[in-house]
């Protein structure tokens, strides 16, 4: 801790004793040993002002004890305790000692231990002894408020320093008083450069007027907030965002305090964000997002010349599912992005190549002169996709069907413009594919009623008011009512009846077949069921239903048939399921696993317009099905004129064919007893067409089944045509 400190030698004390034998100095005396105010007596010796007398409440304060002060020079309540001998307090006194009157002084006295206090010491000089002085010494109070304020601007001056932000701040006007050591860094000078108004020498002049701006906006009482760029070697430049927000001195003014923070990879961040929201991850084009924004600017801004000769390009690539479905997904990939390459290698500076989404693009083409010069560039984009492309081993001859409109003043949004693009790109597909066509407002037209008609079906589908027709299977050669086929029958209100050859498709088309068919299955088994609740041979019937491509795939088809069995107490023999030919062989090995679940529940299944698909027999041997229905094609080719060539041999080969793996056979379309006499003789088991009877509401059916006589193939044989009874 070091040596303890070094007295001098005590100097002669006679003027004290002088003192005290004094009559004054006895009051003195008396006053300092029972005062609590810490009182000194103090004689100007040769040495100087000398301490020559100490009460105890002094001793206590200045930490020494009586002893040890008295003698000691009044310096070294000002200075210290002395560290040698050679050290003298006398020429660095703050304690001033006059002889004509008292003296208050304001001194930074020092304890023996080295701490400071504010004190106040006050001399008074003696009347009856010149030359000495009675001493008191008064503490300040503590100065909480100062104390913490000095101790807040120290914490806030080390949190400044060694703060990663860059901190400046100024008391009055444009003058920066402090800036820390990062702002120096960020700006590349020195602190001592950039205080007063030396940042403005240093940043350029495009900064220096957005930090001006935004220091008078500060300065006016507002906070303000502006982004600058300063020069990096590396990066070119390095974005940096300022704030500030204003603070008045009430001894200087209107001033402010701020912060620079480096935004350089946040705004990077930001910029690869926003990309990503306006691009595809897949091709790298810009996207649906991007392509509404660029429309839209167009069609709103003020140059009408753009909007005039603005045409959109709307392709479609062909037969693209097949790529995905036989060469898979990571394929279909690779033709897109070679697709979008193309695409963007083909088409001119000003024009927008978007991925508008699936395997759909979307051109956006300026400055086109009239329709001749939009076919001109479709047919670039044609010759260019349709080039060879070698994915996974395979080369592939892709083509591509597109849409071509011309911005016209009925087009309001991008929306409406891209749809017409839309309609024009399936008049392309119509028409044969791998070719282009420019919309037509008949198209247009159609279009607009194919989707009102869309949206009346999904309203009738939903409200129930679709209506289940039946038509009835009879048995050959008798012509006995064995079942019934269930068919959609569609009344429009505005529009009367609407065709199953139009809503049907169209079903399909708008996502509404699943629907649909739900509605003919559940009105075709609570029909049967209150029919074969009448007894008799009604009790025996049974009605098919057609189920779609759709449908069959659906996890819920059978629970839901089940249920519906079930409710109604049905047998599963109530109900057979019919599917097309083509549906079958799409995907045997799933179709033939939810037949098979069908079949657990007692239901039948028929596979209907046979014969005109490409099915392989092979399959057909394993498929869980009970009847081939015989379309309606080749029935028709029976007349009573005689078969056409080859047709008769063709009903006797479906007919033997079923019998051989076991199956039944249904004729349809039959019309005229020529034909029934004809089928019965190939060996159909079963026929159904309008020689029986016409599709008809259930209530209609009821009365058709207890009234109306038999047809019989052999009628012609013997008695007369439509007399024989069930």
């Amino acid at each position: 801790m070091g040596t303890a400190p070094t007295r001098p030698p005590r100097p002669p004390v006679s003027a004290a004793a002088a003192l005290v034998d004094s009559g004054q100095a006895a009051l003195v005396a008396g006053y300092a040993v029972h005062s609590e105010e810490p009182l000194a007596v103090v004689s100007a010796l040769d040495a100087g002002p000398t301490l020559t007398w100490v009460n105890d409440a002094f001793s206590t304060l200045f930490g020494y004890g009586c002893d040890d002060v008295v003698g000691q020079p009044l310096g070294v309540l000002t200075t210290g305790p002395f560290r040698s001998s050679d050290e003298s307090p006398h020429a660095v006194a703050s304690i001033e000692l006059r002889g004509s009157r008292a003296v208050s002084s304001e001194v930074l006295a020092v304890r023996a231990d080295g701490s400071r206090f504010t004190a106040t010491v006050r001399s008074v000089p003696s009347d009856s002894q010149p030359g000495s002085w009675v001493v008191s010494v008064r503490a300040a109070e503590p100065d909480t408020a100062g104390a913490d304020l000095r101790a807040s601007e120290h914490r806030f001056r080390a949190l400044a320093e060694r703060s990663p932000i860059a901190t400046f701040f100024s008391e009055s006007g444009l003058r920066l008083g402090y800036v820390n050591d990062r702002f120096a860094t960020l700006f590349g000078a020195p602190v001592e450069s950039l205080l007063g108004t030396g940042w403005m020498d240093v940043v350029d002049e495009t900064a220096r007027g957005a930090l001006t701006d935004a220091f008078v906006q500060t300065l006016s009482g507002h906070p303000a907030e502006v982004p600058i760029t300063l020069p990096d070697e590396g990066a070119g430049v390095r974005w940096m965002l300022v704030r500030a927000e204003p603070v008045t001195t009430p001894s200087r003014g209107a001033g402010f305090v701020g912060t620079v923070e480096d935004v350089t990879e946040r705004r990077a961040f930001e910029g690869r964000l926003a990309y990503q929201a306006m691009h595809d991850q897949l091709t790298g084009l810009p996207n649906r997002a991007h392509l509404w924004a660029t429309i839209a600017g167009i069609l709103d801004g003020t140059d009408d010349d753009d909007r005039d000769r603005l045409a959109l390009l709307f392709l479609d690539l062909d037969n693209f599912k097949i790529v995905n479905d036989s060469l898979g997904h990571d394929a279909g990939d690779r033709l897109l992005v070679e697709t979008a390459t193309r695409l963007r290698r083909t088409m001119r500076d000003d024009d927008l190549v978007a991925r508008f989404g699936g395997d759909e693009f979307v051109v956006v083409c300026r400055n086109v002169r009239n329709d001749t010069h939009a076919s001109l560039l479709a047919d670039r984009v044609l010759s260019v996709v349709s080039r060879p492309v070698l994915v996974s081993g395979m080369t592939i001859h892709p083509s591509t069907s597109i849409g071509i409109v011309r911005a016209e003043s009925r087009h309001t949004s991008a929306v409406e413009l891209v749809s017409d693009a839309d309609i024009a790109m399936y008049e392309a597909k119509r028409s044969g594919k791998n070719r282009h066509a420019i919309l037509d407002r008949g198209a247009r037209a159609a279009m607009s009623d194919r989707l009102n008609l869309l949206n009346d079906l999904r309203g009738a589908i939903d409200d129930g008011s679709l209506e289940v027709h039946y038509q009835p299977v009879v048995s050959l050669p008798e012509g006995r009512p064995v079942g019934l086929e269930a068919l959609a029958r569609w009344n429009h209100p505005e529009r009367g009846p609407v065709a199953p050859d139009v809503f049907i498709p169209l079903a399909e088309e708008g996502g509404l077949i699943r629907n649909l068919g739900r509605l003919v299955l559940g009105r075709a088994c609570a029909d049967i069921a209150a029919l074969r609740s009448r007894g008799g041979a009604d009790a025996l019937l049974n009605v098919a239903v057609n189920v779609s491509a759709d449908q069959l795939p659906d996890e819920t088809l059978v629970p839901f048939v089940a249920g519906l069995l079930e409710g109604l107490g049905l047998p599963g023999d109530a109900l057979c399921i019919e599917v097309t030919e083509s549906v079958l062989m799409s995907d045997a090995g799933a179709a033939a696993e939810t037949l098979r679940r069908l079949r657990e529940l007692g239901i039948t299944v028929a596979v209907d317009d046979f014969g005109t698909g490409y099915s392989c027999l092979a399959y057909l041997r394993h498929l869980p099905v009970d009847f081939l229905k015989l379309d309606r094609a080749f029935v028709s080719e029976l007349d009573d004129d005689g078969a056409a060539p080859g047709a008769l041999a063709v009903a006797e080969a479906v007919a033997a064919l079923a019998s051989g793996l076991g199956l039944r056979s249904v004729a349809e379309g039959v019309e005229s007893l020529e034909q029934a006499r004809l089928l019965a003789s190939a060996g159909c088991d079963f026929a159904q067409g309008w020689l029986y009877a016409r599709a008809m509401p259930v209530l209609e059916l009821s009365d058709w089944l207890t009234t109306t006589p038999v047809v019989a193939a052999s009628s012609t044989a013997g008695a007369p045509e439509g007399t024989t009874l069930r």
